[in-house]
């Protein structure tokens, strides 16, 4: 009987156990948007943990397509683009995030140097995608993937079908900017200054620096730059936001390319497509760190079935570890003291 009560007396204590660890358990939102905050504020590790718990929890759509593109914006920040390519990989199979993942795996390729799989993918994107800024988006990452691979005449002349084609958009400023590098790499100086001073008279007074990779257009340093800019939205804001992944603000570029070359022939024939070096600080804008995820969300359709669970992904957070021992320690000390006290008075 003794046993039998202690059975008894058992339910309603486990009963309790499991209500307090699911409310200690955050929901699949409540972890992407912490994952989110950690991400703008430059906590790469840490966003990168939470976004693959939720990715462990499998809580199908539309969580789980945000969480791999959680994963894809943590690659592209950190400039590990073999995380951000298998991500946009997975993200392709998910109903819910397929055009952004198609956007995603062709920008990813071009930065990776896949030049003809990174233009057949953009160009057509640049065609076919119902949303303007996601076609004017397309088709400034086909121009990038011709920079990218040195094609620079090639590059000039896509730099400006995208100014053409979509005047007064947001990304007009960088297709000018890449237009001008481009000829001045191309050996046609004159032109890339006139350019270059015209592009930075829209904005007329440089704020703070550029590294030298930004201003040289290096891949992971664009990327980079596009994904952290401080007004970019949360992950889970809705469809519709501007995209942002290549807005790198070419105006400023301008005016740091035109202090490296100098109108002057001071060193301008010197200046090359050089990488950064250890006094170069970040563009302004990117040191808040704001990661957002506009270039998926200007794209987004509606939320898909569940999908399964992810393959093998980092541990855990600890905290929700933490929280169920606490919680299940603080009940069986309860059960302890509940039963040494009813021993007691049975003994009398």
């Amino acid at each position: 009987m003794r046993t039998a009560g202690v059975g008894l007396a058992l339910v309603p204590a486990l009963v309790v156990v499991v209500a307090a660890a699911d409310l200690v358990q955050p929901s699949p939102r409540v972890l992407l948007e912490r994952a989110d905050e950690a991400l703008r504020a430059g906590r790469t590790d840490t966003a990168a943990a939470v976004f693959a718990d939720v990715l462990l929890d499998a809580p199908g759509q539309p969580w789980t397509g945000y969480a791999d593109l959680g994963l894809v914006l943590v690659g592209l920040r950190a400039g590990d683009l073999d995380l951000a390519a298998t991500h946009a990989e997975r993200l392709r199979a998910s109903p819910a995030h397929a055009a952004t993942a198609e956007l995603l795996v062709g920008v990813i390729a071009a930065a990776h140097g896949e030049t003809a799989a990174a233009s057949t993918r953009l160009e057509a994107f640049a065609t076919g995608s119902q949303r303007q800024s996601a076609r004017a988006t397309a088709a400034l990452g086909a121009a990038y993937a011709l920079f990218w691979a040195e094609r620079y005449d090639e590059a000039a002349a896509r730099f400006d079908a995208v100014t053409a084609q979509f005047p007064g958009g947001p990304l007009v400023d960088d297709a000018r900017y890449g237009a001008a590098w481009s000829r001045w790499l191309a050996g046609d100086r004159e032109r890339a200054l006139g350019d270059l001073r015209a592009l930075a008279a829209t904005r007329g007074v440089e704020r703070g620096r550029v590294s030298r990779a930004l201003q040289a257009l290096e891949p992971a340093a664009v990327l980079s730059a596009g994904i952290t800019r401080a007004d970019t939205p949360p992950l889970l804001s809705s469809a519709g936001q501007p995209i942002a992944a290549l807005d790198v603000d070419g105006a400023m570029l301008a005016l740091a390319a035109l202090r490296r070359v100098d109108a002057s022939d001071q060193g301008a024939e010197t200046v090359r497509n050089e990488g950064p070096r250890a006094d170069d600080v970040p563009a302004a804008g990117a040191e808040a760190g704001g990661v957002g995820g506009n270039l998926a969300q200007d794209v987004e359709a509606a939320p898909a079935a569940d999908e399964p669970g992810a393959p093998a992904a980092p541990p855990r957070p600890r905290s929700r570890v933490e929280a169920w021992m606490v919680v299940a320690a603080l009940a069986v000390m309860a059960l302890v003291v509940w039963w040494l006290r009813r021993g007691r008075r049975s003994a009398r």
